[in-house]
């Protein structure tokens, strides 16, 4: 507890030579973000586990709730980036395959208009098959 104490005074008053005046808890929160690496569900666990270990158990489940529900959002966006990720490489094949067919090509422009509707074109594409192709046999997997 000692060592905290110190850290916590150390960040203070690294702050005041930079005319930042904050309370120790400030300190303590900007010391856990940094500890962290700025990660908002790690932010939230860090809390979390503050109110567990004070017992104060319903202020810990709802912020344990709020933990949960960021990481259910940061796996879909997650999701959702590997779709993209996967469609680029899908269009980069696609297009590696035309241009070998015309050897002669010495440019591969698509008008911009033309490019973002097939990028969306086959990003819905994919997560269709994999609504169709994939998530039923996990859901099978996991009954």
């Amino acid at each position: 507890m000692e060592i905290l104490n110190i850290l916590i005074e150390r960040h203070i008053e690294l702050l005041r030579e930079e005319n930042i005046e904050i309370t120790a808890e400030d300190a303590l929160g900007r010391l856990v973000a940094k500890y962290v690496k700025w990660n908002g569900l790690g932010i939230l666990r860090v809390a979390a586990s503050a109110l567990e270990d004070a017992n104060l158990r319903a202020e810990c489940e709802v912020v344990e709730r709020m933990a949960n529900e960021l990481k259910g959002e940061t796996e879909i966006q997650s999701s959702e980036s590997k779709v993209e990720t996967l469609t680029e490489e899908a269009l980069g094949a696609f297009w590696e395959i035309i241009a070998s067919r015309f050897p002669e090509a010495k440019h591969g422009d698509l008008s911009p208009l033309r490019t973002l509707a097939l990028s969306r074109a086959a990003t819905t594409a994919v997560k269709e098959w994999i609504d169709n192709n994939v998530l039923p046999q996990r859901e099978n997997e996991n009954s």
